[in-house]
């Protein structure tokens, strides 16, 4: 078996599980649902936790390889494939930035509030720096705990940061208003 054979293999508890964002019927890039099915080995897990750079949460358009990769100058967009693997933000909401279209995490009240994204692992200074520069001046970084589905089903509480909104509330859409997907923004009914 090859060392990436995993990134493929369908879980079992992907029905059962939050994990993966509401999405509108679209149609998804095929590395996009790739990374939404992957699930890490518990041993692959704690390898990557003894990074010396920390991984970062994103929950827009970063989730997509394609996209990350071309952010980052790879040269092929799998490469970054292995290094995401999908998590829940619990504490926070997603709004939408009425210029863009784009999401915003900000820190919730409810216990239930939680965004859907995907935290990247093994980025080094110049792919930290190249990431914090696309979130933009109106998010801070900061530290969260977010959680990670390993591929024996069970859940993981993992360090790592965020790009959290730090602009005014009245350039987002309230919570009523409107609401992100990735599927939504592909399909343009956003």
């Amino acid at each position: 078996m090859s060392d990436n054979a995993h990134l493929t293999r369908p879980s079992r508890q992907l029905e059962d599980t939050n994990l993966t964002p509401d999405m509108v019927a679209a149609p998804l890039p095929v590395l996009y649902e790739l990374a939404l099915r992957r699930r890490m080995l518990r041993s692959e897990f704690e390898q990557l936790s003894l990074f010396k750079w920390p991984p970062i949460f994103v929950c827009g358009l970063l989730m997509l390889p394609g996209t990350l990769s071309s952010l980052l100058d790879k040269k092929n967009n799998a490469d970054v494939l292995c290094w995401m693997t999908p998590a829940i933000l619990p504490g926070h909401h997603r709004y939408v930035i009425r210029e863009s279209n784009l999401p915003a995490i900000l820190p919730a009240d409810g216990k239930r509030d939680y965004v859907d994204g995907m935290i990247i692992f093994g980025q080094g200074v110049r792919d930290l720096a190249a990431i914090e520069e696309h979130e933009g001046a109106k998010c801070r970084k900061e530290w969260v705990i977010a959680v990670v589905m390993l591929e024996d089903g069970s859940l993981e509480d993992f360090m790592t940061w965020a790009f959290v909104w730090s602009g005014e509330k009245s350039e987002l859409f309230g919570r009523e208003e409107k609401t992100w997907s990735m599927g939504g923004f592909l399909a343009g009914a956003l």
